[in-house]
């Protein structure tokens, strides 16, 4: 049986499960080896693990002598973690009989292509997609050896299948990828089974928010456009999902982080969704919310203008516009016929263009694409 290597990092945010059942779906005659790079190859050696440690902070030292990045963001990066990475990589393949058909990677932290081996990359984001957000602190950009080290890991790839088509634009503007080798298949949401809605036909003001990181969510923007939003309904309710925050004012009310059918649950009590995220590779809540029927405010920033279509399944706002936002929520709460009618419309376009099965479904043509125009060298 054929067999396929899928190297991944941790969990990355539910996405590597997701995409390990595509590839098994797509692929059904072949053996999936599922690799993850930090549990399976640097936590079983003590010795590189304290060693990536030191490499990091020595490559990285002006960085993070400057507290501008930590330890953490940088771990995979190193041109010695690179190098490890890359010879594990290649031990995988010669240690089998068989080679496998293909590999295929997640995110692109660090090149675990192997030479003879066509090879598959799959990202949310670029480091240089980072530039497309006004909220970015350019002072954190990585150096250019590590851009370069990047841009390998698109070379060597046969195709790299990217989530929103901001990455897209960022391979192409920023490291010279030909566009027929980009391809953006989506995603979806993580939550499986959805309930009914409960929100009084759209009129019971509750607005819902979920984010783990406060700040670069647009928390404190959201908080400052609820004060707006709250002197015209008094009676409007803001939920915030995934934060643990205290001394809010009154009307907003914090949950924490919640399982994924609690965060449901909540969904499906709001009228309408908010995400005035400032940096964001992606967005599956945006997604969650639209799959359930809420009509979704957001920025207008990384994949979210091809997950809210403004004015027809949701509004897009400039980030940091904590008047945009507050106008926006106003409308709908006002207009509950109005969220209705874009929240029917943005279920609709949510499940033709973002579930798992259908970026499943791109991704394997993709890659079979990739396979059939591969040099005769491969």
């Amino acid at each position: 049986m054929a067999r396929i290597h899928f190297i991944k990092h941790g969990p990355f945010s539910g996405t590597n499960e997701h995409v390990r059942k595509q590839l098994v779906a797509e692929f059904p005659d072949h053996e999936l080896r599922v690799i993850d790079v930090r549990k399976d190859w640097i936590n079983r050696d003590p010795v590189i693990r304290l060693a990536g440690r030191v490499w990091a902070a020595v490559e990285f030292f002006p960085l993070v002598a400057r507290r501008r990045r930590t330890i953490g963001d940088v771990y995979l990066r190193t041109r010695r973690m690179g190098q490890y990475l890359k010879q594990k990589a290649r031990k995988e393949v010669v240690s089998n009989k068989d080679k496998p058909a293909f590999t295929f990677a997640t995110q692109s932290l660090y090149d675990v292509a192997v030479p003879g081996i066509p090879h598959f990359v799959f990202t949310d984001h670029t480091h240089l997609a980072n530039l497309y957000y006004p909220a970015f602190d350019r002072d954190t950009i990585l150096p250019e050896k590590v851009i370069a080290m990047e841009k390998g890991v698109y070379t060597q790839a046969a195709r790299v299948l990217v989530m929103g088509s901001h990455v897209k634009r960022s391979l192409e503007e920023h490291y010279q990828i030909s566009p027929g080798k980009v391809v953006v298949c989506g995603g979806g949401p993580n939550v499986i089974d959805f309930p009914v809605l409960n929100n009084s036909s759209y009129s019971n003001g509750r607005i819902a928010f979920v984010g783990v990181e406060w700040e670069r969510k647009g928390g404190p923007v959201l908080q400052d456009a609820f004060k707006k939003v709250k002197a015209l309904h008094p009676d409007a309710r803001l939920d915030i999902i995934g934060c643990e925050l205290s001394g809010l004012p009154e009307g907003m009310v914090s949950h924490g982080r919640l399982p994924h059918a609690g965060v449901a649950a909540l969904l499906a009590q709001a009228s309408l969704f908010v995400f005035p995220t400032l940096i964001e590779p992606f967005g599956i809540a945006p997604i969650e919310a639209a799959t359930m029927g809420l009509p979704v405010v957001a920025t207008s920033i990384g994949a979210l203008p091809d997950i809210v279509q403004d004015g027809k399944t949701g509004f897009l706002v400039p980030p940091h516009d904590s008047d945009s936002l507050a106008d926006a929520i106003c409308r709908l709460l006002a207009a509950p016929e109005l969220a209705a009618r874009l929240g029917t419309a943005g279920r609709e376009h949510a499940l033709m263009n973002f579930t798992w099965r259908g970026a499943g479904r791109i991704m394997g043509r993709a890659i079979r694409e990739g396979l059939e125009h591969l040099p005769s060298s491969q």
